[in-house]
């Protein structure tokens, strides 16, 4: 599957999304979560993206970050959690749903 752009970023959100949820409720450093997707190479995954979803994720309240340079860490938040639990997709969040993907099999 080849993923470009926006799409890209999407489910980039989403694979880290899942990670956290995979931990909950502990947290998980950015190094660890950029080793959990960079098996998905179509994300290009880099410790910089990583952030920056995790910054994005954190603006839409679906994540926790706390930084203690020069690592983050990260918790899956209730509005996150939700999100995963769904059976549907609400309106576009900017995080691929998981539903989304099973869709297009």
């Amino acid at each position: 599957m080849v993923v470009e752009g926006l799409e890209r970023n999407r489910l980039r959100r989403l694979r880290i999304l899942q990670a956290l949820m995979d931990v909950y409720p502990d947290s998980v450093t950015d190094h660890i979560i950029l080793e959990r997707i960079k098996r998905d190479p179509d994300l290009e995954p880099t410790l910089e993206l990583v952030r920056r979803s995790l910054q994005y994720l954190e603006d839409s309240d679906f994540v926790l970050v706390t930084i203690r340079r020069p690592l983050w860490a990260a918790r899956a938040m209730p509005k996150g959690i939700d999100f995963l639990e769904r059976d549907a997709p609400p309106e576009d969040t900017g995080v691929r749903h998981p539903n989304e993907l099973m869709s297009e099999r």
